[in-house]
């Protein structure tokens, strides 16, 4: 449950309502992501493009999509193989890659990466999903570029160069020679993994970004809370409306602890309504800012609304009255599902504590993701 509460300023003289607060939930959306400090998201997005280069080198990209020796236009020097299949129709890969060792035998257990596993056509934020997806967890990452999850020795072989291949698969090879990674050692890629992995706090065994669903971690995230502010009033003969148009954002800036703050943003107030013959229109401009942390998967902290500029113009068939009336400030605390989309509910939408009339209002606030 949320705690959000606003005392909207009625103009012209209206009294000041306090509002309770109560939890809706919004359509559910994702986590807000829990590293959106943006000098962490650049570190992250330089290391991994110097892992990415890796990837892309033909002693890694070849086993992850660039080959296929079961493809009839293959240019494997081997030849094409055939994908051996039990009566069910799976893929019985004991049986598909043991032709492999003919060529590959240095390396017992040589296999092709799995299609799901394709670095071929993929961008850095492609990349960066497909670890997310395929190895969930800095443990899985830092095994996969160790071990690759089994012992086999695909990647110290594939920082060697030498493809695995005996004399009998060096000999298809034209002018064959071992072609190592050059610039980058194994030791280093995987101290550049755990860089990576710190710069997006995702070496504490939970899933990569916090949640392997989304592209956190892979991109920088931005948010904003949405202020939604409407009021309607039939008090004694008065109908008056008011609210914000449109409704602002409150774009908030995280450091690398989960603490934020917010840039200060401005909302126009206009209302207008009728009181007998006159006419009723009213003008204001409210200031919002925000603070607070991300913690325990929610956002926590205090908005902030400062109300100047009121004015209000009665105009009626033999004259008009103008008159300013007096701004203030208000803070509104804030405790919401750290959820993209999570929004609270706030307002008497059909008040009964107004003598002589009724006062609806519409006032939430809403996570919102701005990229």
């Amino acid at each position: 449950m949320s705690r959000l509460v606003r005392r909207p300023q009625f103009l012209v003289a209206i009294t000041v309502l306090m509002l309770g607060a109560s939890m809706t939930s919004a359509q559910e959306g994702q986590k807000v992501c829990a590293i959106p400090a943006e000098a962490k998201m650049e570190d992250a997005k330089t290391t991994f493009a110097k892992i990415t280069a890796v990837f892309r080198h033909p002693r890694c990209i070849n086993c992850h999509g660039a080959q296929n020796p079961f493809s009839s236009d293959t240019k494997h020097a081997g030849g094409t193989y055939e994908v051996v299949t039990d009566p069910n129709g799976f893929v019985r890969n004991d049986k598909t890659f043991a032709a492999c060792e003919t060529c590959h035998g240095d390396l017992p257990g040589w296999k092709m990466a799995p299609d799901s596993m394709s670095f071929v056509g993929k961008d850095d934020v492609a990349l960066c999903k497909l670890l997310k997806r395929e190895l969930f967890n800095a443990e899985g990452v830092i095994d996969h570029f160790t071990t690759d999850l089994g012992g086999t020795r695909f990647i110290e072989v594939g920082f060697k160069g030498t493809r695995g291949l005996n004399e009998q698969g060096q000999a298809l090879v034209e002018h064959y020679r071992p072609e190592p990674i050059e610039g980058m050692s194994q030791g280093q890629l995987i101290s550049l993994a755990r860089q990576w992995l710190s710069d997006i706090d995702s070496l504490k065994g939970n899933a990569i970004g916090g949640d392997i669903r989304s592209d956190c971690g892979c991109v920088p995230h931005h948010y904003a809370l949405q202020v939604h502010n409407q009021v309607s009033m039939d008090v004694q003969g008065v109908h008056w409306e008011t609210g914000y148009t449109p409704d602002p954002l409150i774009r908030l800036v995280f450091d690398d602890k989960g603490t934020f703050h917010s840039e200060m943003t401005t909302a126009s107030l206009p209302g207008a309504g009728t009181t007998g013959p006159c006419s009723l229109n009213s003008g204001g401009t409210d200031t919002l800012s925000a603070e607070g942390r991300l913690v325990d998967g929610r956002i926590k902290g205090t908005i902030n609304i400062a109300t100047s500029n009121n004015s209000a113009r009665l105009t009626c068939p033999k004259g008009f009255v103008m008159t300013g009336v007096p701004g203030g400030a208000e803070p509104m605390g804030l405790d919401l599902n750290a959820v993209v989309g999570e929004q609270s509910s706030e307002g008497i939408p059909d008040s009964t504590g107004v003598t002589g009339g009724t006062v609806r209002i519409s006032f939430w606030v809403k996570i919102v993701q701005i990229d």
